[in-house]
């Protein structure tokens, strides 16, 4: 699909007779895409290299080409999205509450549960840790926290409808609300702490960037009483217990907030990983770490910037994070534009994951962030930084 629209974008430049005027923002994706290019003949392993490239690479690139073609209707490219976005956000909640963990190997995912295998499916159900009833979220995705992503860059967009609407008693903006409604119970139940802190830093930053200052105190309330709300059942809870108070918080409640075991390797693979890049710092090769290496030596390192360093050195790293303030930067620029807003509080959230786990893996999610980004940014593109 990406050839396809890089060879339509040639064609159109090659018909109107024009060549693309590139900024700060372009000349560094195609640095890193060099980078990237130039471990090619060091690998022996091409596949690998492959692997590694589209999930690094390949998002930048289509940004770069989006951004420098015509797209219209984008209002219809949105209510899309919003249509495809209900449907997965539904059947997210069906399936970890209501349809039996086995519902998913009916269409090709594993039946055993778990951290996904790369010599089988994707697994049907991820237990929360220490249970053995409990999926997580993951609706069509290939686990929680690739699920967690989307469901970051819908709040993203359904948020900034929301804050620049005119008049929230549309049918459009209730339907919306239903929807932010079923994304907030859908992170909630991918059980996933590094979504849970992406989307809690999406509200602090939208509640300081772009909420009223007169409806900063009424949400801050809001957020308390909720706060409160869950304190009091809890303590309800308890009361009901055989022995109350023998454990508060609740078993459970200490299962999904602590999780010793994955904390635990979170860490032991955070220490691994810089051990590494101490005696690697100029990188070691596209896929050799994160997803991509899975399949073959499979070094994780649950953190994004990390795996982006092994990769392909510090000084990838450096031009990814170039590339991720500059197009910051671009969005910010535009603080009352709904398609800014929620461009810029979907990717802080992500970014701000990928601290903890690998949140730019799930390629549907970033691809569609660089699409949004391309098309919005691309009458901007005259613009020096």
């Amino acid at each position: 699909m990406i050839l396809i629209v890089f060879l339509l974008v040639i064609a159109e430049y090659a018909l109107e007779r024009r060549l693309p005027k590139f900024d700060v923002l372009d000349w560094l994706i195609c640095v890193y895409v060099l980078m990237a290019i130039v471990w090619l003949p060091l690998q022996q392993n091409k596949i690998l290299w492959l692997l590694g490239f589209r999930l690094d690479v390949l998002p930048f690139v289509l940004l770069l080409i989006i951004r420098h073609s015509k797209w219209e209707k984008i209002d219809k490219l949105i209510k899309i999205f919003f249509v495809s976005a209900g449907i997965v956000l539904t059947f997210g909640i069906l399936h970890s509450v209501l349809l039996s963990e086995s519902f998913l190997t009916n269409f090709g995912y594993g039946s055993y549960q778990g951290e996904w295998q790369s010599e089988q499916g994707i697994p049907s159900c991820q237990y929360l840790e220490h249970t053995n009833k409990v999926c997580r979220a993951i609706s069509t995705f290939g686990g929680p926290t690739r699920y967690g992503t989307y469901l970051l860059l819908v709040i993203g967009f359904i948020t900034a409808y929301l804050i620049t609407s005119h008049n929230l008693r549309t049918a459009y903006c209730q339907v919306l609300t239903m929807m932010g409604i079923f994304a907030l119970i859908n992170i909630v139940l991918t059980f996933s702490r590094s979504i849970w802190l992406g989307g809690i830093t999406m509200a602090i930053f939208g509640l300081l960037f772009y909420v009223r200052k007169k409806y900063r105190v009424q949400i801050v309330l809001f957020g308390v009483g909720l706060f409160f709300c869950a304190i009091v059942g809890l303590w309800i809870t308890n009361l009901a217990a055989e022995k109350p108070f023998s454990a508060f918080p609740p078993p459970f409640i200490k299962t999904m907030l602590l999780r010793q075991s994955s904390t635990g390797e979170h860490v032991k693979l955070l220490k691994q990983g810089l051990n590494i890049l101490e005696k690697n710092p100029l990188g070691m090769g596209l896929g050799t770490a994160g997803p991509a290496s899975v399949r073959y030596n499979k070094l994780l390192t649950e953190n994004w910037y990390l795996q982006i360093a092994l990769e392909m050195g510090i000084q990838g790293l450096v031009i990814f994070l170039a590339i991720l303030v500059l197009l910051l930067k671009r969005l910010l620029e535009h603080k009352r534009n709904t398609y800014a807003i929620g461009l810029t509080l979907s990717l802080i959230g992500i970014a701000v994951a990928g601290l903890f786990t690998h949140s730019f893996e799930e390629t549907s999610t970033v691809m569609t962030i660089m699409i949004f980004g391309g098309i919005f940014l691309r009458n901007l593109s005259d613009r020096p930084i």
